[in-house]
């Protein structure tokens, strides 16, 4: 399932409908303390809505969308590593200025081919050092563009650099074995909404899909 966060249809609380709320990290360990159902609970955070990026390599440019995720963020999308690694603990923990390319980033900015890993690259103003290229095409989790179109760095330097404190923008999440995600959709929602002042019945303003 993906959860996200939307402007309320329904007033709760003392709140009038038509609030915009936002998630933040304290949402992942909601949910494993109060769904048991779920096995993998991953965020993602993505660069502020209406910003361009631009991605430099020598003379190599490129406009790419930046997410920030987790390592488990790997059990759920599963990439196709042609180069490298993914993010790893190591890197969250170190805030590593450390980026994953995805297919056609890689091949704007490096057309010659040959493996990047261990070279820099620029986004707008801020450096990574490539550690993996990403060649997953998947078109069924392509959230805030196409998977081969982004820059993957660790969240919490995500958080970091984009000012974003603990704001998370998506939630992704997998059920364990034998787990019907339809049947537990409504206890996420609960789970998420309650923190944030949200009616739990408000399927528009807590967005579970």
């Amino acid at each position: 399932v993906i959860v996200w966060a939307q402007q309320t249809t329904k007033p709760y609380k003392g709140f009038r409908k038509g609030r915009w709320w936002s998630m933040d990290q304290k949402d992942v360990g909601r949910l494993r303390q109060h769904v048991p159902g779920l096995d993998i609970v991953a965020p993602i955070l993505f660069s502020p809505w209406g910003k361009t990026n631009t991605a430099y390599y020598g003379e190599q440019t490129t406009t790419p969308n930046m997410q920030g995720v987790t390592p488990d963020y790997a059990k759920v999308i599963e990439p196709r590593m042609y180069y490298g690694r993914y993010i790893n603990d190591m890197d969250m923990r170190e805030q590593r200025k450390v980026c994953v390319l995805g297919k056609k980033v890689y091949k704007d900015l490096f057309k010659d081919g040959g493996d990047p890993c261990g070279k820099k690259i620029r986004v707008d103003s801020t450096y990574y050092e490539v550690i993996g290229v990403d060649y997953n095409t998947n078109t069924s989790m392509n959230f805030n563009g196409r998977a081969e179109e982004k820059v993957t760095v660790p969240l919490t330097l995500m958080q970091q650099t984009y000012n974003r404190g603990n704001e998370i923008d998506l939630i992704t999440a997998t059920g364990r074995k034998g787990v019907v995600m339809s049947h537990i959709a409504p206890r996420i929602r609960e789970t998420i909404a309650r923190a944030h002042y949200v009616d739990p019945t408000d399927e528009q303003g807590a967005m579970v899909f």
